[in-house]
């Protein structure tokens, strides 16, 4: 951000949208409920079980934040008073930055597992990471519909040997239409679930996580 208003910078990052399913991963059991640097983040709080109505009143509550923020003329300003406010009320936006919050919370209510996240500076501050991101872990059943929602909203999403997804953007608002594309399709992430449910009723108990990464997830 430049100067006294919002100025919406474009990020430095190339745009990709590429899962490799033979390093999706999922954390063990216990190991997100733990709260200890799950995907390497010292800061890592659980924020899965979220639900659709919870993603749709945060994507509003951030929209309206971003909308004080576009209407003054001094956008720093306006951003201290926001973040004071934060503060006060932690669970307005549950603590996560302005701009990437209603991903998060959309991601969780979709059945993934969000590990860390940053605006970048994109509405002020100083933040660690260079572009708008939310790192996260999915299932399989997820990928489809969560690359279907990149594609329509100019997102990137990646994956690395590690097993985290990262969603990323060029341009803070595209992060929010990502979180708006997810609530689209909560329909198709319930079947999704519903799917992989059947499955695992039908196969039996799943794998020996330490054999995971082995494994062809297709």
């Amino acid at each position: 951000m430049k100067g006294d208003m919002v100025r919406y910078q474009k990020f430095e990052i190339e745009i990709r949208r590429v899962i490799d399913r033979n390093y999706l991963r999922w954390p063990e059991r216990g190991e997100a409920g733990a709260e200890r640097n799950l995907g390497c983040n010292r800061e890592y709080q659980d924020l899965r079980g979220f639900s659709w109505r919870d993603a749709e009143r945060v994507a509003k509550f951030e929209s309206q934040l971003i909308s004080r923020l576009e209407a003054v003329t001094n956008a720093e300003e306006e951003y201290e008073e926001i973040i004071d406010e934060l503060y006060e009320d932690d669970e307005g936006l549950f603590g996560l930055d302005i701009g990437v919050a209603a991903v998060v919370v959309g991601l969780s209510a979709a059945g993934c597992i969000p590990c860390t996240s940053c605006n970048a500076g994109a509405y002020g501050g100083t933040h660690h990471e260079q572009y708008p991101l939310v790192a996260f872990f999915a299932k399989p059943t997820h990928i489809a519909l969560l690359l279907q929602c990149a594609e329509e909203t100019c997102v990137g999403l990646e994956n690395d040997e590690s097993g985290i997804i990262i969603v990323y953007a060029k341009d803070i608002r595209d992060m929010l239409a990502f979180a708006t594309a997810l609530a689209a399709s909560k329909k198709q992430f319930r079947q999704a679930a519903r799917t992989a449910a059947d499955q695992r009723s039908e196969t039996g108990p799943p794998p020996d996580p330490a054999n995971q990464l082995k494994l062809s997830l297709d």
